[in-house]
């Protein structure tokens, strides 16, 4: 319908496409193995390097009580309310924010609410997606990330750094992790590490400018060659 805040997959795809059909793209970089993955599948080459943490936009470990069990944070698609509906249902209550224009929602505000929150859900928009914002957002600021299934979820590794299960299991592992505080800060704070000193903004930065100064090589000795 030639929406521009459109963000599906297949029309995202069709775009690329015809950038790479104008020769208008040097380097294409995504920033999840599953993307790479689809656009190799629709014949473009792309390189991976995952979304960066840093303290500014995702926030950070005030050290606050935490007093709030169950967050969600996202844009209320229909996806997402009905699985949340089915997550009350069975007896989970879920505090649910999310909107581009509430202040709540961002900077010192949020990080302040996450930081006394326990547990940080992750449903995504489409089945499988690795949301890294959504990630780095509740590891950053000490939360137990619980996710639905991601395909591909490198470089966070299930039971390490968050917790992955079915829609039908969440209810009784989120009650779980709740009477289990120290259970919940094992994973809590390898996810924190992680994010804070391996999946860093910085580290991602280096590797897209490694990338471009390699294609700028490559470019230069083409054009040797071919004088």
């Amino acid at each position: 319908m030639r929406d521009t805040r459109t963000t599906d997959v297949y029309s995202n795809a069709a775009r690329l496409r015809s950038l790479v059909r104008s020769e208008l793209l040097d380097l294409l970089v995504v920033s999840t193995p599953a993307r790479r993955q689809y656009l190799a599948e629709q014949g473009i080459a792309a390189h991976y390097v995952p979304l960066g943490y840093n303290r500014s936009q995702f926030g950070h470990d005030l050290g606050l009580e935490r007093t709030r069990d169950v967050i969600f944070l996202g844009a209320m698609v229909p996806r997402r309310l009905k699985v949340l509906k089915r997550l009350e249902r069975a007896g989970i209550h879920i505090e649910q924010l999310g909107s581009w224009f509430d202040p709540a929602c961002w900077g010192e505000s949020r990080t302040r609410f996450l930081n006394q929150t326990k547990i940080f859900l992750n449903i995504a928009r489409y089945p499988g997606e690795l949301p890294g914002a959504r990630l780095i957002l509740g590891m950053a600021n000490k939360c137990l990330v619980v996710s639905e299934p991601i395909y591909d979820s490198g470089p966070y590794v299930p039971g390490e750094h968050f917790v992955v299960c079915s829609i039908d299991e969440m209810p009784d592992l989120i009650r779980y992790y709740l009477a289990h505080p120290e259970a919940r800060q094992k994973i809590i704070d390898a996810g924190h590490r992680l994010v804070t000193e391996t999946v860093t903004l910085e580290r991602s930065i280096k590797q897209i400018l490694c990338l471009a100064d390699e294609k700028i090589r490559q470019r230069a000795k083409t054009s040797e060659n071919a004088s």
